[in-house]
């Protein structure tokens, strides 16, 4: 039985795949409705069709759900193959940085682990979707924060990734620094489905309100040599 499964994925026309997820994606209800339900469940099976996606280093501006662009630096390791699909680590960088600020901590472990890096610049937030713990203090003092809303930066790049490459669901990672641990902790708090794990370093963490209250999670002295390691270990 099994067998014959995989006989027919593979007799499947070429552009069959690419027409059901893009129906479903756009809620094209008559598309799949040419398809009987044990052939649907075998093409979402299956997985995107996948193009043979460019390796290297490249940078693209991309635009978020709220009409906000900005530029994203990705590194694909360059034995990559759709027949093993790769990992993804989003790098959020912090206050005052942009793409490059972190583009040299990971480099060697993403090579030798087949992860996509992913490198975006943070933008002002969306007029009208702040986050939470944005107060008005924050929004006329700082140039750029990361959006914790569904379709940000960091969330549509995931999605452009899984357009273009064969991506291993189970090793997406989100990672940050200072403002970018911000980002890495409400972002992947919000979205546990979307990352197998988080890894934030020095940040603090607060709740807005009357008496903006802030607990410091660790104090520079802490956090220094925690960063060091993470820059020898992940340069490595």
């Amino acid at each position: 039985m099994l067998r014959s499964w995989i006989i027919l994925l593979f007799l499947l026309p070429a552009g069959e795949g690419e027409d059901v997820f893009r129906a479903l994606e756009t809620g094209q209800i008559e598309t799949l409705r040419k398809y009987d339900t044990a052939r649907l469940l075998e093409i979402i099976r299956k997985g995107r069709p996948v193009p043979n996606g460019k390796t290297g280093e490249f940078t693209e501006k991309v635009t978020d759900t709220f009409n906000r662009t900005t530029e994203v630096m990705f590194r694909v390791p360059k034995n990559y193959s759709p027949d093993h699909p790769a990992g993804v680590l989003i790098v959020l960088h912090g206050m005052g940085g942009n793409l490059k600020q972190l583009r040299e901590l990971y480099p060697k472990f993403a090579e030798s682990n087949n992860l996509i890096l992913v490198f975006p610049t943070a933008q002002p937030e969306p007029e009208g979707h702040e986050n939470e713990d944005t107060t008005p203090m924050m929004a006329g003092s700082v140039p750029h924060w990361w959006s914790y809303r569904e379709g940000n930066f960091p969330i549509t790049a995931l999605s452009l990734l899984k357009k273009r490459y064969a991506i291993d669901e189970n090793r997406v990672f989100l990672s940050g620094y200072s403002m970018g641990g911000f980002g890495t902790w409400n972002i992947g708090l919000r979205f546990p489905d979307r990352f197998a794990a988080l890894v934030p370093f020095e940040i603090v963490l607060w709740r807005s309100g009357e008496s903006w209250p802030f607990r410091r999670v660790a104090d520079a002295q802490e956090a220094a040599p925690y960063s060091l390691y993470m820059r020898r270990h992940f340069s490595q």
